[in-house]
């Protein structure tokens, strides 16, 4: 069994709770050669994770999911292409399981989705289920229990339709809440919320103001925006959309390893822990702890675009010990953080208890 959930909603891999970390990655336009390409990159730079629609067929996606194994990913498909011979992958060590559900809230009624979840899981016991929920609110309540895995998109960077002022931008911190509801609600089913992190442009067509697409600073602030709101993983969309995505851009690509790297000293915490609020007085600054038998974790986020912030942020007093500044330049003095965020700058302080 490749993976599976932990009594309070944490992901299994092998037998050890993991922090998914990942792409989408769309392969209707690429060759098979490319394919691998993207996985060894993925490998190679710290990623655990790929969502692949395995539309080459049944050759190329035998050929996607043994790369993939060797390159220690898991590998998550939609299983539309081969539902009636999935059993052909089902010993693979590589394929974690299967999306039931993309846009979930959109298509299929949660009924819908749940009786696809339970046929799957009685053809494959071993395999997990996935869906991705579109959008947010009443559809996030609505959906973050039919599957195993619980997917949310917040694609809020340059977003073209009507959910924002007119020639104003969306803020950032919209990932922060979209991600922490899909993360309380997924707790109270005990499933792991998987955030979906914005990596692509809408397309000049259908841009409110012209803009491609996140920025690196903007790409790295909402993925650590959807570590504070309490995710078990994080599937960037996309490493390649066929003319879009991290693939055709360096920046977000070096940015996307900057994050993986940085990542490391928390994903085992991540894996097994939720994060608890610290007040921070500011809507726009995200303050969380995480505090485990040996350490405390504080995380600060600056999610505005434009403004530097003061932060003074007060800590839990039961904590002694050695600290340290791992990301940002905030100072410990006594039971405070305190210091200043640049415009999306991010601050991890740990305190290691004696």
């Amino acid at each position: 069994m490749t993976g599976s959930l932990g009594p309070d909603g944490e992901l299994v891999l092998r037998g050890v709770p993991t922090f998914l970390l990942g792409f989408y990655y769309e392969t209707r336009e690429r060759t098979v050669a490319q394919v691998a390409e993207g996985l060894d990159k993925m490998g190679q730079g710290g990623f655990n994770a790929v969502f692949s629609n395995p539309r080459l067929g049944e050759a190329e996606f035998k050929t996607l999911l043994q790369r993939a194994h060797d390159l220690g990913l898991v590998v998550l498909g939609e299983d539309e292409p081969f539902l009636g011979n999935l059993e052909k992958f089902a010993a693979h060590p590589a394929l974690l399981g299967w999306c039931i559900s993309d846009d979930a809230g959109d298509h299929a009624t949660p009924d819908e989705i749940v009786a696809h979840h339970e046929q799957l899981k009685k053809r494959l016991p071993n395999h997990l289920t996935y869906l991705s929920i579109s959008g947010w609110s009443k559809k996030i309540e609505e959906n973050a229990w039919p599957a195993d895995l619980i997917g949310v998109q917040c694609y809020p960077v340059d977003y073209p339709f009507n959910n924002a002022t007119p020639g104003l931008p969306n803020p950032l911190s919209e990932a922060y809440f979209v991600f922490a509801q899909t993360a309380r609600e997924a707790y109270w089913h005990k499933k792991p919320a998987i955030a979906n992190v914005q990596a692509f442009d809408w397309g000049t067509d259908r841009s409110a103001v012209g803009k491609l697409g996140p920025a690196p600073l903007e790409l790295r602030n909402m993925a650590w925006q959807a570590v504070a709101a309490g995710v078990k993983g994080i599937l960037f969309y996309s490493y390649d959309t066929g003319n879009a995505g991290v693939r055709h851009d360096p920046a977000l690509w070096e940015v996307c390893q900057q994050f993986a790297t940085e990542l490391l000293p928390l994903c085992s915490t991540l894996a097994t822990h939720r994060p608890t609020v610290l007040p921070t007085g500011d809507r726009e600054v995200i303050g969380v702890v995480w505090k485990t038998p040996m350490a405390m974790d504080i995380l600060v986020v600056n999610t505005s675009k434009w403004n530097k912030k003061t932060i003074t942020l007060r800590l839990p007093t039961e904590f002694k010990g050695d600290g340290k500044s791992l990301l940002g330049n905030l100072k410990r003095t006594a039971n405070q953080l305190v210091g200043e965020l640049l415009p999306l700058e991010i601050a991890h302080y740990r305190v290691i208890k004696p």
